[in-house]
């Protein structure tokens, strides 16, 4: 009897959380995190899941604004600092990976299976009953926080394939931190054109991995690049200082050479660590 009940409840859960995977979602997040991983100082701002039915997408939230804007004429700009845009199979640990580099937009495929340990310890968070559950993934330590009031398998970046909604998410060294700050069902779903399929405008090149870590190595090697033959008049400015040309950029090559390597802390810091090493034994 007792393991019939426990079956009644196991499909009771898989109905409840297809019928919710058949709807529209969007779950906001704070993200906070350290550039530099030996100072203290944290960068925080929100980030967006966003479930579609059968496909997820995460994004920054500011692209929403900025699509608003785009869809009504006004040109955009827009420069982040971290690969932070994805679409994937709800629940799915395939990832399309999207990001902008020389005002050029690329994706490329991951696969991000993470194995989670589920722990009997359990909370109150945000007002949700939480679960912990504990990883090993990209040569850092998480814990995650998930909720089977939301039995969505999804959480925010890859930290997803939990029986349950993501609610806080963290590195044990605090780097990273993702916390649920706002979850609500859509009634249409947001167009992702402008916002992941394509970057206002911009479509998409399809790369690897590896070439996707040529890029990142060629932007420490080259940092200024972009402006070597850029015409006409125009000016770049790193503080307070205007710089006017491509030659009197290359003067500031090694510092920021240097400034790139102090602040490369990757999420996923097992598959970009060649990259790292590379650009470290660069003299």
């Amino acid at each position: 009897m007792k393991n019939k009940f426990k079956i009644i409840l196991f499909f009771g859960l898989l109905f409840t959380a297809q019928q919710l995977c058949a709807q529209n979602f969007r779950a906001t997040y704070s993200f906070q995190y350290k550039s530099d991983s030996l100072k203290e100082n944290f960068t925080t701002f929100p980030l967006v899941l966003e479930v579609q039915g059968a496909e997820t997408f995460f994004f920054y939230e500011k692209f929403l604004a900025l699509d608003s804007l785009y869809q009504k004429g006004t040109e955009v700009s827009i420069s982040f600092p971290f690969l932070q845009t994805l679409s994937r199979k709800t629940g799915g640990d395939k990832n399309s990976n999207y990001f902008l580099s020389s005002a050029l937009y690329f994706s490329f495929p991951t696969e991000d299976k993470i194995e989670w340990k589920i722990t009997p310890q359990t909370d109150t968070l945000l007002g949700y009953s939480v679960q912990k559950a504990v990883s090993r993934w990209q040569d850092r330590s998480w814990i995650a926080w998930f909720t089977t009031e939301i039995p969505l398998p999804e959480g925010p970046y890859k930290f997803n394939g939990l029986p349950g909604l993501v609610v806080n998410v963290q590195d044990t060294k605090n780097n990273f931190k993702y916390e649920l700050i706002g979850f609500q069902k859509q009634a249409e779903p947001q167009s992702m054109e402008n916002i992941v399929w394509n970057r206002f405008g911009l479509k998409p090149k399809s790369i690897t991995l590896d070439d996707y870590k040529k890029l990142l190595l060629n932007h420490f090697l080259r940092p200024f690049t972009e402006f070597e033959h850029m015409e006409g008049n125009w000016g770049y400015y790193i503080g307070e200082k205007e710089y006017t040309s491509y030659q009197e950029l290359l003067q500031l090559v090694p510092q920021e050479q240097k400034q790139i390597l102090q602040n490369f802390n990757p999420i996923e810091r097992e598959r970009l660590k060649d990259v790292y090493n590379k650009a470290s034994a660069v003299k």
